[in-house]
């Protein structure tokens, strides 16, 4: 069964207790060494590997969970993270952002490439597979009609989700306009004025008119 959070600091508290509670086996999105470091040097290993703060506050709930009781039910899937090349896409969306905010210019090509991203579905590892990605969740479940899954929250795509659908050619081009209005208000408004993730995220989620898009759009919400 498929397993889908978010990749919050919330989401992550609410994974670590559902492996807590479940008996079964359970693979979840992140590094292998990672999870290796923590089982051997505890959570503080991710200081030691200059893991980006934002990723360190999001893993920390289930490497803790691993450095205190070594459960070999967990099995971490996800291949080693550039963070170099994260911190350069992020300061790629960050310039389109702010050059649409100031000057009211936004190529669609340009976007296009910078939010484009690997949407490969995600392939079950464990009797518990974790999906931290909505990409990757739709992905997933469009390549496996039916599949079952639990969602540990309600899992709603940012902006940028699906700028990457549109580059994907999941969603209509004639969306590009509003996805950047949204991407604006989510960067400007809830990112930037947020002390984590997490309350991004809540504010984007009670956003009424962004919702309202949603559903118009049938854009699916995971719950």
């Amino acid at each position: 069964m498929y397993v889908f959070t978010t990749f919050t600091e919330s989401g992550y508290r609410k994974l670590a207790s559902f492996i807590r509670r479940v008996r079964g086996s359970v693979a979840v999105p992140i590094p292998g060494s990672l999870c290796e470091d923590a089982r051997r040097l505890g959570p503080d290993s991710l200081r030691k590997r200059g893991v980006p703060a934002s990723f360190a506050r999001v893993w920390r709930p289930v490497l803790g969970l691993l450095a205190s009781t070594n459960t070999p039910r967990v099995e971490c899937y996800l291949g080693e993270v550039d963070f170099e090349e994260a911190r350069y896409r992020a300061v790629d969306a960050a310039s389109l952002i702010i050059r649409a905010d100031v000057y009211g210019v936004a190529d669609l090509e340009e976007w296009v490439r910078v939010f484009r991203r690997g949407a490969q579905p995600v392939r079950e590892v464990g009797e518990f597979t974790v999906v931290d990605d909505y990409v990757k969740a739709y992905a997933t479940l469009k390549a496996n009609p039916g599949a079952p899954y639990t969602a540990l929250e309600e899992v709603v795509p940012t902006p940028f989700d699906l700028l990457a659908l549109l580059a994907l050619g999941e969603l209509s081009r004639d969306l590009f306009g509003r996805l950047v209005e949204f991407s604006l208000r989510y960067f400007n408004d809830y990112l930037l004025r947020s002390v984590n993730l997490t309350r991004a995220y809540r504010r984007l989620v009670r956003d009424r008119e962004y919702m309202d898009f949603l559903v118009s759009h049938n854009i699916p919400v995971f719950e």
